[in-house]
């Protein structure tokens, strides 16, 4: 879910209203993307926020309307203390020599909110579990072939597991599976994770290192 604002002024004082989906988890996709463009020839200013929405359930969900609140400078006698950094969260209030000798005395407030949306989430395929609704997923492992087995010297594999259509924290553990090593003493690093949009896609990739040490011949 991704929400933009458009706008051909300054701004200042930016606030995003929270999103909350029922029987829906929702995670912010690192922090909103803040850039310049040209829009139908007018350069203009971009705000733009994304959202991983994950449905609990099915049937209908509803994700309500974003609400995104903040000030557009008014031209004026000079007011320093606007410039401050809590007035100023997304670093968009700048340049304002080119209004004038006069500065900016105050914020026009403003308020805009994106319409509503609803959305029928399907249920799961039948007899498939664990249910892992990825568009792509693969696995690879780097394995170095110059390692030498001696006991007491441990070895190592590194598997990475790559995916779309999911996110990192529903990709699957292999540790149970490594933990099987028949006469290895086994030991695992934290996993390694990561999460992307991609194209509107999402995009994950788990990576896992283990040690492996032979205690006997």
């Amino acid at each position: 879910y991704t929400a933009t604002l458009v706008s051909r002024h300054d701004l200042a004082n930016i606030r995003l209203s929270e999103i909350s989906v029922d029987n829906a988890i929702v995670e912010a996709i690192g922090k909103p993307a803040i850039y310049d463009k040209v829009q139908n020839g007018i350069a203009v200013k971009v705000i733009e926020a994304k959202y991983r929405i994950t449905p609990l359930r099915e049937g209908r969900i509803t994700i309500p309307s974003m609400i995104i609140q903040g000030g557009i400078p008014v031209r004026g006698s000079r007011f320093g203390s606007l410039l401050d950094d809590e007035l100023d969260p997304f670093g968009m209030f700048r340049d304002f020599d080119r209004f004038g000798a006069f500065g900016v005395t105050k914020l026009e407030p403003f308020s805009v909110a994106s319409d509503e949306i609803t959305l029928e989430v399907k249920p799961p395929v039948a007899g498939v579990n664990p249910w892992l609704p990825a568009t792509s997923i693969e696995i690879s492992e780097n394995f170095d072939d110059s390692q030498t087995l001696k006991v007491g010297e441990p070895i190592t594999r590194s598997f990475m597991v790559v995916a779309e259509g999911v996110a990192s924290r529903q990709l699957p553990s292999l540790e149970v599976q490594q933990n099987k090593a028949d006469g290895f003493r086994v030991y695992a690093d934290n996993p390694i994770t990561e999460d992307d949009v991609k194209g509107g896609i999402v995009a994950s990739w788990r990576q896992e290192n283990y040690t492996l040490i032979p205690p006997h011949a």
